[in-house]
């Protein structure tokens, strides 16, 4: 091979290169902006393959915090997008086990704790003061206790 066949062989292969770098920029902001558009508008409804009881449950919940979803989407689209890191570790007890972002406020929806399982079902059963988002919840299969004997 000669010196100019070689030269001409790596002006082809830095062209492709440069090509490949162009087009991954332009399907990233594709990606980009598909993904920004899919939150303002709060996502496409996909078939449910969840039981309706579960179903029903979400209903509730979307009607009572009608801004959560929408937080709940800006945080994954900045997860995805690198504006906010996923730490290794429960802000709550310091386990390294999978997170969760909780919302105190789900009009602040980038300010999240990042709390383990355990921790957040915690902070949910907190009063509403210390930054819980719903009622303080009941144990399952807890009913409210009856009278005593002679209070009646």
């Amino acid at each position: 091979m000669t010196g100019e066949e070689r030269r001409a062989r790596g002006a082809r292969r830095k062209l492709a290169r440069a090509v490949s770098q162009r087009v991954a920029a332009i399907l990233e902001a594709q990606r980009r902006e598909a993904r920004t558009q899919a939150v303002d508008r709060g996502g496409a409804a996909k078939p449910s393959v969840l039981p309706e009881a579960t179903r029903a449950g979400v209903r509730r919940w979307r009607s009572a915090h009608p801004e959560g979803p929408r937080a709940h989407k800006l945080v994954y689209a900045a997860v995805r997008l690198g504006e906010i890191e996923r730490p290794d570790r429960c802000e709550g007890c310091g386990r390294g086990v999978r997170l969760h972002g909780h919302h105190a406020d789900y009009t602040k929806p980038l300010q999240i704790r990042w709390l383990c399982g355990s921790c957040h079902r915690l902070a949910h059963r907190r009063p509403r003061d210390e930054g819980a988002v719903t009622k303080p919840a009941r144990s399952r299969g807890s009913r409210p206790e009856a009278p005593a004997a002679g209070a009646i």
